[in-house]
């Protein structure tokens, strides 16, 4: 019988895992993004496979995570272009110093219905136009185009069914490079940390369209500004009535000259 052995996981600051504990779990129970986390489950998932038990690929793994891939151009070793298929934020695909455009394809290995593809340019969003694409026979097809991507983005289109998939980046102001390209079928579940992203991305368009940013409090203290009679006042602006010892029949007559003209709130 094999026995492994792994660390921290479900619970923090927990002792290594014996093999039981790991075959009672599925390798979904653990889904953090932490190296330690990852380790869990990969052997999880090792501990499943050795004692024949079926493996199901981790929590929001695409349909192109692992298999081959290709570029355009490739910037050196370490960022060839399944750097972007295989999972990891972490890593990425660059093209060649000189390119301006390029793309990264992968080979599904088989024709299958996708309906979503992900693009993760964190790191450098140098993208200007894109396009997702796939084969139809010699030609390739767009369901998806944008302009800039910078961050991680969902794009949702009518299934289509296809062995070959391409992320092709038409136009970018430096040399292009993707952390991943990934591809799910209708209704699949996507990575958490993209959905979080979207949670931010929805919450800044609210907040920005609301027009709040800044609480500005104006008072009559903005005025004299730390200064009264040509002497500075110790301590803060807004107490400076109490600290200078000013007379109320002295202090309500700056109300006259609180005229903030050059102030919109619009900018």
């Amino acid at each position: 019988m094999w026995d492994f052995y792994g660390f921290a996981a479900p619970y923090e600051n927990s002792l290594p895992l014996p093999a039981t504990e790991y075959l009672n779990r599925s390798p979904d129970d653990f889904q953090g993004a932490d190296r330690m986390t990852i380790n869990d489950r990969n052997i999880a998932a090792m501990a499943r496979f050795y004692t024949g038990r079926p493996v199901d690929p981790r929590p929001g793994s695409g349909l192109a995570e692992g298999k081959p891939a290709k570029a355009s151009s490739v910037w050196g070793p370490g960022y060839e272009a399944n750097e972007a298929f295989d999972g990891d934020e972490t890593t990425r695909w660059g093209a060649a110093p000189d390119a301006r455009s390029g793309w990264i394809e992968v080979d599904l290995g088989a024709e299958m219905e996708v309906g979503w593809a992900v693009v993760m340019e964190i790191a450098y969003p140098r993208t200007k136009k894109f396009a997702v694409e796939y084969r139809d026979g010699e030609v390739w097809k767009a369901v998806a185009v944008g302009t800039t991507i910078a961050g991680r983005h969902a794009y949702d289109f009518a299934p289509v069914k296809a062995r070959y998939f391409r992320l092709n980046i038409i136009e970018a102001i430096e040399v292009p490079t993707i952390e991943e390209f990934q591809l799910y079928a209708p209704g699949a579940k996507l990575p958490s940390s993209l959905i979080e992203e979207e949670k931010r991305t929805q919450r800044l368009k609210w907040f920005h369209g609301a027009k709040y940013g800044l609480f500005i409090n104006w008072g009559l203290y903005s005025i004299p500004a730390g200064e009264w009679k040509g002497k500075p006042i110790d301590g803060i602006g807004e107490w400076i009535m109490h600290d200078a010892r000013i007379p109320v029949k002295e202090y309500e007559q700056l109300a006259g000259q609180f005229n903030p003209t050059k102030f919109n709130a619009e900018e």
